[in-house]
């Protein structure tokens, strides 16, 4: 498994994760959730989310000398949206 794991709906997978069998393929993985899904997709009520799958909880992710993530969590969300463009010719 990879260090880091990004998903948009890692609060939910990290919750059913707990108490199973499964949990050990995740043990050194850090699952996080992207910043725009985390700013618009996740209750700011939600303790497990806020506490496990904030992205700023990491800050090793962050590279203050550019100002900017290690990683672009995005990455796939602006390929799927460029990709989306020519779904008709696909």
């Amino acid at each position: 498994m990879p260090e880091v794991l990004f998903f948009n709906n890692n609060c939910t997978l990290g919750q059913y994760l707990i108490g199973r069998l499964e949990a050990k393929h995740f043990k050194e993985t850090v699952l996080v959730v992207d910043v725009f899904h985390y700013k618009t997709k996740h209750a700011d009520d939600n303790v497990y989310c806020s506490t496990h799958c904030n992205l700023v909880s990491f800050p090793e992710l962050y590279d203050p000398a550019s100002k900017t993530w290690t990683f672009n969590s995005l990455a796939c969300e602006q390929s799927n949206a460029w990709i989306c463009k020519y779904q008709g010719q696909l």
